[in-house]
This record gives C-alpha cells, sequence and structure tokens, in this order.
C-alpha cells in the first residue's frame, strides 16, 4: 500500500472513530436527557368555552360603549373632507356644460378630494384595527386571569380554551365549520369540568348566546358538560379527593 493511501485510510478511520464517539456521546445525552427532563405535573383539567366569555364581554354595556365613542373618533377623521366632496357634487350638479373650464376646475379638485379620502379611510380603518386588537388583547388577558383564579380555587391544575358542546354550527360556511372544529379541541369530558360559568361569574358578566346558537341552557353549557361554579364533582375527582 502506497503511503498517501495509507495516509487516507487512517484519516478515514480516524473520523470514523471520531463520528462514532460523537453520535455516542449525542446517543447517551439523548438518553440521560430523557431520564432526567422533568415531567408535566399530574393534576385536574378543566375546561372553558372562552369564545363565548369573550363574545359576551364584548358584547356589554362597557365595551359596546367604548367601541361606539371610538367609532365616532374614527368617522370624525373625515367628517370634513365628506363635507367639502358633498359641497362639491352639488355645484357639480349645477354644471350644465361638462366640457367648461369650470367643470374641469371641479372634476380636478374632486379627484384631488378622493384621493385625500381613500388616504384618510385607510388611516380610519387601521385605527379601528388597532382598537379592536386591544379591546380582545385586555378582554382576552382578564379571561385568563379570571380562569386561572377559578381553577386555582376549585382544584384544577391545567386549564383548556374550549367551545362548549353539543357542536351546533353558527357559521354558514364550510371554512367557517372547519374554524369552529378548531375551537373544539376537547371532544369529551366528565361532567363538572366546565368552569365557564363560574369564569363569567368571576368577571361579573352575563352569558349572550353565540350567534346562531340555540337559547336553551343545554345549548349553551353543553351536554355531559355541566356548569360547575365549585369544585369538581366526584366524577371529575381523582380517588382519594
Amino acid at each position: 500500500m502506497r503511503t498517501g493511501q495509507l495516509a487516507v485510510v487512517v484519516a478515514g478511520l480516524g473520523l470514523a472513530a471520531g463520528l462514532g464517539a460523537s453520535m455516542g456521546t449525542s446517543l447517551l445525552g439523548t438518553a440521560l436527557a430523557r431520564e432526567t427532563r422533568p415531567s408535566a405535573p399530574a393534576g385536574l383539567i378543566a375546561t372553558c368555552d372562552q369564545f363565548t366569555v369573550l363574545q359576551s364581554m364584548l358584547g356589554s354595556p362597557t365595551y359596546v360603549k367604548a367601541r361606539e365613542e371610538r367609532n365616532a373618533k374614527v368617522a370624525s377623521m373625515t367628517s370634513d373632507l365628506d363635507a367639502q366632496m358633498a359641497v362639491l357634487r352639488d355645484q357639480m350638479g349645477k354644471v350644465t356644460d361638462k366640457n367648461s373650464p369650470e367643470a374641469k376646475e371641479l372634476q380636478a379638485k374632486g379627484q384631488q378630494l378622493s384621493q385625500q379620502m381613500r388616504a384618510k379611510k385607510g388611516e380610519a380603518d387601521r385605527a379601528v384595527e388597532v382598537g379592536n386588537l386591544k379591546e380582545v388583547e385586555e378582554v382576552y388577558r382578564l379571561i385568563v386571569d379570571a380562569s386561572t383564579a377559578v381553577a386555582k380555587r376549585d382544584g384544577y391544575t391545567y386549564v383548556v380554551g374550549s367551545r362548549s358542546l353539543p357542536v351546533q354550527f353558527a357559521s354558514q360556511t364550510l371554512s367557517g365549520a372547519f374554524q369552529e372544529i378548531y375551537a373544539r379541541p376537547v371532544i369529551m369530558a366528565p361532567a363538572g369540568v366546565d368552569i365557564t360559568d363560574a369564569v363569567m361569574k368571576e368577571l361579573k358578566v352575563e352569558r349572550l348566546p353565540l350567534p346562531g346558537a340555540a337559547d336553551s341552557k343545554e345549548g349553551a353549557t353543553g351536554a355531559g358538560i355541566a356548569p360547575a361554579g365549585g369544585a369538581p364533582t366526584d366524577a371529575a375527582k381523582p380517588a382519594g379527593k
């Protein structure tokens, strides 16, 4: 064997040994990590229909009034331009010769006002979107805090956000129906683990029916998941509790 070939073979053996050691260390480290990784603590799991709570809070007088005030403020952003456009339309209606210098001047002014209105309308739409986003974020934070307080008080370790059962699609489209499916990660649960009513009581808000939902109590809280205002029922408690 030539010297060059021997060097290549030795180098290859060294690389293979290094890779083997590295893989062995990696596998050993993975195994050790699996053994030492802390597991999630066992505990009771509650469910909460945060969508119903969110809608009910956003439909309460406090937030309805806040939205009305915000929308009025946003509408005022274009009020001056709206008034100018109304005057311009009135002036255009009185011009008989559409090819006259006066008509062309009014048309140019109308195009300028239209551009200004589009820009201002975009600004107003963004203001509405920002306001709505902040409102939903604030309400959802309150729901999380209330759910946490109820869960800790009633002995739950986890709270899963899931729309209540039975399934009654409010949407009239296929894509909307799929969104409602995604909103129900829990498709079966024992009676007494739904803390939605307790959360709403904590927040001092009245339940509003979801769009298209039945007015019945069963449709509001879900069959098989009874509303819970206190500690878990015996069926939901682990042995020894």
